[in-house]
């Protein structure tokens, strides 16, 4: 055999094993939609980024998830709503009222209501757990309420100064935020002052819109998540224009923040190819792994939550 032959050869069996290594085309692009507790939507948007990524690289996959954020109890609404159930819905907004694949909460109470109340609506993401309620919800994050000012004036470091009765102190709205459900029971623990006190400002629709009127300064003292003033890990703004308060006694009850998927219905039905694209990304957000850190992980610290 020629040295050219043996050349060609040698150059196509390195072709096939290259392509043998490669990962497979990317089929056509399949999307979901998730409805995800507003303190939620920015480390969501990031692993959405990763697991887009990851889903490419290692299965050739070409993934998309959507999500619309709200407070969490205005979001089970919607998904029990009378939408839910109408088919013609799904074709004019598929993004909303009921046509969600999965639900992130920033509580445990409200997946926990889908499962007990409309178990039609909810699908398992694991089998075998024990309660039964585990095959169902999983926790994804442990949110942390801080106390937070954006004028300098006002040192909070150490919880609301004595002048904050001229202010009024905002709070997202605690019958369906879980965030600010946890700001009334530290207003109660803490200062004695109810949630029905005129000095708080509870007409906020979830955490996101508390957060942005204090940067505004429309409030000057708020409790928001403290994944809104947290970045690389660490609270990025000044000493005395924050108080990180951990849950328990005389404060506030743990935020678990828990999950659970939506059961296929008239109004969205998905196909063979997006079910397998939800149950990759439940799995990703679930791989809690530590060393090295998983992607849904290093998320999670970056943004100062706990690691379920």
């Amino acid at each position: 055999m020629s040295s050219s032959m043996i050349k060609e050869l040698v150059l196509a069996g390195a072709a096939v094993a290259a392509l043998m290594a490669a990962p497979p085309p990317a089929q056509a692009t399949t999307t979901i939609h998730v409805a995800v507790a507003a303190n939620f939507a920015n480390p969501l948007n990031e692993i959405i980024g990763k697991f887009k990524t990851y889903a490419l690289s290692t299965y050739g996959y070409d993934y998309d998830v959507t999500y619309t954020s709200g407070a969490s109890g205005n979001l089970l609404s919607q998904i029990t709503g009378s939408c839910a159930t109408t088919p013609t819905c799904a074709t004019t907004n598929p993004n909303a009222w009921g046509h969600y694949d999965l639900f992130l909460s920033a509580d445990v109470s409200r997946p926990l209501t889908l499962y007990s109340t409309y178990p039609s609506l909810v699908s398992t993401w694991t089998t075998g757990a024990s309660p039964a309620s585990a095959n169902y919800l999983f926790q994804y994050a442990q949110g942390y309420l801080e106390l937070y000012t954006n004028t300098g004036t006002w040192n909070v470091s150490s919880g609301l100064p004595s002048g904050w009765t001229t202010k009024g102190v905002g709070i997202a709205a605690p019958g369906s935020a879980p965030y600010g459900l946890a700001a009334t029971q530290e207003l109660w623990n803490h200062y004695t002052v109810s949630s029905t006190n005129a000095l708080v400002h509870s007409t906020y629709a979830d955490i996101a819109s508390i957060y942005n009127a204090v940067v505004a300064g429309t409030e000057t003292f708020g409790y928001v998540a403290k994944s809104q003033i947290c970045s690389s890990g660490a609270v990025n703004v000044a000493s005395t224009r924050h108080q990180s308060i951990s849950p328990g006694a005389g404060h506030y009850n743990a935020i678990i923040q828990d999950g659970v998927i939506i059961a296929n219905t008239t109004a969205r039905t998905r196909t063979t190819a997006e079910e397998t694209e939800l149950r990759l990304f439940v799995a990703y957000l679930n791989d809690h792994t530590t060393s090295p850190a998983s992607g849904a992980v290093a998320t999670l610290l970056n943004y100062c939550y706990g690691v379920p």
